[in-house]
């Protein structure tokens, strides 16, 4: 097993009360007692049609609002928010992650530094997509994407 199948992104979470899901006959029914746990791999609802147009197309903009307005103020922005809509990335509630607001910049700032600093191309002279190999969390791309990079100029 490669190291990137092992680590998969999903989420657990302790179930804070009973709770029982679409109320059909088993295998397609649970039961979750207070204090059990549940693991939802995020795949399942990213790749929902009723949730999101085109699931199954790479789209890095499916969060973007475009001039957006401050719920406090009323004032409108002409900038670009991002807006997780039924999402639950970092939690909700009381298992909201702490570091949320530290993560989303972290990755933010890491993307656009690799960016700005270097000029990516594929290796066939080609963008295409890799298809994806089913699993319990992050999607994993089928082949490796092949690319060649080197430092702008002025880097």
């Amino acid at each position: 097993m490669s190291y990137k199948v092992a680590e998969q992104d999903f989420v657990v979470r302790e179930s804070t009360d009973d709770a029982k899901l679409l109320g059909k006959s088993e295998p397609e029914s649970f039961e979750l007692k207070k204090g059990e746990y549940i693991c939802i791999p995020h795949v399942v609802h990213q790749s929902d049609g009723r949730y999101f147009r085109d699931p199954d197309r790479f789209d890095p903009r499916r969060f973007w609002v475009h001039d957006s307005t401050d719920v406090a103020s009323g004032e409108k922005h002409r900038d670009i928010s991002v807006e997780y809509k039924t999402m639950k990335v970092w939690g909700g509630g009381k298992q909201m992650c702490k570091g949320k607001p530290f993560a989303e910049r972290e990755v933010v700032l890491f993307a656009a530094a690799i960016i700005s600093a270097w000029e990516i191309e594929p290796v066939d002279g080609k963008w295409e997509h890799p298809g994806r190999i089913p699993t319990a969390g992050t999607v994993v791309p089928k082949k490796d994407v092949r690319v060649r990079m080197w430092k702008r100029e002025g880097w």
